[in-house]
Parts: structure tokens; C-alpha cells; sequence
């Protein structure tokens, strides 16, 4: 939500701003500035045009109008020049009482990033994030008592001239229209894809089919138990939970991570890592090779790398070190899948949720096993092309019954995307 503040009895700032990289050269930002406004119904928009391009946006129907000063471009550009700073979080105070907080990693303001709220609250988020990963800057009051934060008013961010404070005009929110009629100039600057999913109506929609298939599957599945109802006195046997036994998401996660610290080296002379799997209990870890690499100098540096058959690739494999999960309580199943589906829309990612196929019953099987009763549902969820940290967005969908199969980070051109697959288990 936007929110405003005032310095000088002049100049207005804006937080609260929906925060986008820009890709490719500056020729095309003016369209992709405008191509996003329009996917997300934004009217306003500022830029940055540094080290990693990006759009932040607004609405005037939040009240917002042009030249507001973006509170977030100050602080981002600030540490930037002084310390070359591409991953920070800053708590600062602003008048009337309130804090702004801004977040920023590789370069890149994080979509919810940039926020003004009470003190609790903005403490309470910085504590959070800093939970997540490691930062190169903290900034956050010294009576919070957090480790290696320095404090700093956001005035202090604000270059001066004479004594008086510097207000830029690229720091304000201009009408998107603006960039219908500029012509960028060439720029060598490339910078990675981020693909916006735009998943409220298409995420409802497929939260609303995959409602319509699961009732079909839970009618067929009442008429099989009213064929098949279990005679009087019959023992009646539970079915084990499955998540007791598989390694909470995060734990899996880290344990892939720790199994890539093991490998020697990812770029291994003329080798090229093409990606990295973690799943069924290992890590593997594929090459392909460069128009100067020798199968010699990748068993120099990795000599368990496994060839294929042309000799063109090579693969690596570890265990990863799990442990396992605990039995506890799985939430209902509509409110935890929208839930997921609310998380993926304010982090701007996209996720799906689907039904695993149902096992394929031989005939002649159907009473093979004596009768049981399942109390759970089993839900496998998707999230693919992340340009997030992994940990960030575990985090965010993490839960009762959340669980990870599998971590691919795809290597291409110099840009990492991953792709996050596992279950969720979920009362019916």
C-alpha cells in the first residue's frame, strides 16, 4: 500500500511502489515500461537506470499523482555510490513517527521492498528478511540492538548543497504515457528477464478447475467406499502420514545447498555448468563441454565427474543429508491452497497446485490389503522460473505439511532461474 511523507514543507515521497527489473537494452525499456503498466494496471511509474534497470509503480486511484519522490531510490542510490552496496535493508525513521523500510538484493529493489509502517511492524519485517540470507549493509535504530546495523535518518541519505538538501527529478513518479513518445538511446547494458505472473484471474481460474476435478474424484471415490463398505467388526488400519518421514522444505533445501558447497568447482576450466538437481536424496550436478575442454582437465578438478557416452557432458553426484520431518497437524485444504495462491500473488511469482495422478488399481487388487483410513490429501505444488532466492520463496509458501522433492537452478547465459517442485498435505 502507498503511503507519503513530507520534508522541507515542499517535497513529497512515495514508498510503497511495485518494484520490476528491466531486461535487455535500454532501446527497449520505454516498451516494456509501458507493456508491464498495462498487465498491472499501473498509470505512473519512476526509473532507475543503474548497475540493475528497473520500473517502480503506482496508481493514481492509491492517491498518488506525478512528481512524488521515490523514498526507495534515495536510500538504493545512496548506499550504491557510497559503498557499491547491491544487498541491504534499511529501518529509518521519517517524520511523523513512522519508518520506511527499503530491501534491496543484487542490485534490485524487492518488490515488497519498499514500505512505510509503524515501528513494530517495519522491526518485525527487517528481523524477517534478515533471517533469510546474508546482507552487505544493515540499517536499523541502535535501541532495536541488532548486530552490525548502524543507524541513519533518512535525511542523511540526502546529498546537500549550501546546507540545504538536494532533490532530484529522476526520483519522480512521471505518467507511464511519458515513455509512449521517448526514444531511448542504444545501451550495451543487459540485464536478466523477469517474467511478471500475472496469476490473480489466471490462478483463480485454475484454483476453481482443479476444485471442479477434485469434487468429480471425491464422488468416484464415495461410490468405490460405499461398493466396497467394510463388513462389521472389520480391523480397520490407518494410513501413515508421509510427511512425518520427508524433510521439512527448508531443511531440504539447505541440505542441497550445502551438498553444492561440497562440489569443487562449478566452472571447471572449459566446462559449462549447464544445472544443478536436487532430488530422490542427491544432488547432481551436470557440464557440457566448451570448444577448449579436455575430459582431462575436468577430472583434475573434479576426478568422480561421471562422462556420458560422446563424451560431451559430465555429471556429478552427492547424497544429500536429510532428516526427518515431524507428524504435525496438516491445515485444511481451501484455505491452504489459497493461502499459497495469495502468497505467490504478493510476491510475484507464480505457483500451481494439482492433484497427483491416482494410482492405477489392477483388477483383482481392489481388496488385496485389509480396509483403511486416510485422514490427509496429498497436493503437489509448482513454482518454475523463480528469479527469487530459493529461500526467499520457500519461506513466503512454507507451512504444516509443506514439503520439497525437488530444486533445479538452470544455468543460461549467466542467468540462474529455479524451478521448486513438492507436496503439500492438507486435511480434506
Amino acid at each position: 500500500m502507498s503511503s507519503t511523507f513530507e520534508l522541507d514543507k515542499s517535497k513529497t515521497f512515495v514508498s510503497g511502489l511495485f518494484w520490476q527489473p528491466l531486461s535487455g537494452t535500454s532501446t527497449d525499456w520505454n516498451k516494456e515500461t509501458r507493456r508491464l503498466a498495462t498487465e498491472l494496471k499501473f498509470d505512473l511509474a519512476v526509473r532507475r537506470t543503474t548497475t540493475a534497470p528497473q520500473v517502480g509503480y503506482g496508481a493514481i486511484s492509491d492517491g498518488l499523482k506525478p512528481g512524488l519522490l521515490s523514498a526507495a531510490i534515495v536510500v538504493a542510490k545512496t548506499l550504491e555510490v557510497e559503498s557499491d552496496a547491491r544487498d541491504f535493508l534499511c529501518a529509518t525513521e521519517i517524520p511523523g513517527g513512522r519508518w520506511l523500510y527499503v530491501a534491496q538484493r543484487e542490485g534490485v529493489i524487492l518488490p515488497d521492498g519498499d514500505m512505510i509502517g509503524g515501528e513494530d511492524e517495519i522491526r518485525s519485517r527487517l528481523l524477517n528478511d534478515m533471517s533469510l540470507g546474508n546482507w552487505s549493509l544493515i540499517y536499523a535504530p541502535e535501541h532495536w540492538g541488532v548486530s552490525n546495523a548502524k543507524e541513519r535518518p533518512f535525511e542523511d541519505f540526502l546529498s546537500k548543497k549550501s546546507g540545504k538538501n538536494v532533490y532530484e527529478k529522476l526520483w519522480a513518479l512521471q505518467p507511464v504515457d511519458r515513455w509512449a513518445s521517448l526514444r531511448s538511446k542504444p545501451s550495451k547494458i543487459i540485464v536478466p528477464v523477469i517474467v511478471v505472473a500475472t496469476i490473480v484471474a489466471g490462478g483463480m481460474y485454475g484454483y476453481k478447475t482443479w476444485q471442479a476435478k477434485k469434487l468429480v474424484e471425491e464422488n468416484r471415490l464415495a461410490e468405490l467406499q460405499t461398493s466396497q463398505a467394510v463388513p462389521t467388526g472389520s480391523p480397520i488400519k490407518p494410513v501413515e502420514h508421509p510427511w512425518k518421514s520427508q524433510a521439512n522444505a527448508r531443511d531440504y533445501l539447505s541440505s542441497c545447498m550445502n551438498a553444492i558447497d561440497h562440489v569443487k568447482s562449478l566452472w571447471p576450466g572449459n566446462w559449462t555448468l549447464q544445472d544443478m538437481v536436487c532430488a530422490n536424496g542427491s544432488l547432481t550436478v551436470k557440464w557440457k563441454r566448451q570448444e577448449y575442454g579436455w575430459i582431462k582437465h575436468l577430472l583434475e578438478v573434479e576426478p568422480n565427474a561421471v562422462l556420458a557416452s560422446d563424451g560431451e557432458t559430465a555429471f556429478l553426484s552427492l547424497p544429500l543429508v536429510l532428516q526427518n520431518g515431524r507428524d504435525e497437524p496438516v491445515p485444511k485444504e481451501n484455505e491452504r491452497v489459497l493461502t499459497m495462491y495469495g502468497t505467490a500473488q504478493e510476491y510475484r511469482f507464480a505457483v500451481t497446485i494439482t492433484n497427483p495422478p491416482t494410482a492405477v488399481v489392477m483388477p483383482g487388487q481392489e481388496n488385496a490389503n485389509k480396509p483403511q483410513v486416510q485422514d490427509w490429501r496429498e497436493l503437489k505444488w509448482a513454482a518454475n522460473g523463480i528469479t527469487l532466492p530459493p529461500d526467499v520463496v520457500l519461506s513466503a509458501l512454507d507451512g504444516n505439511g509443506f514439503r520439497l522433492t525437488q530444486a533445479r537452478a538452470v544455468f543460461n547465459s549467466g542467468i540462474v532461474t529455479w524451478n521448486l517442485e513438492g507436496m503439500q498435505y492438507v486435511q480434506p
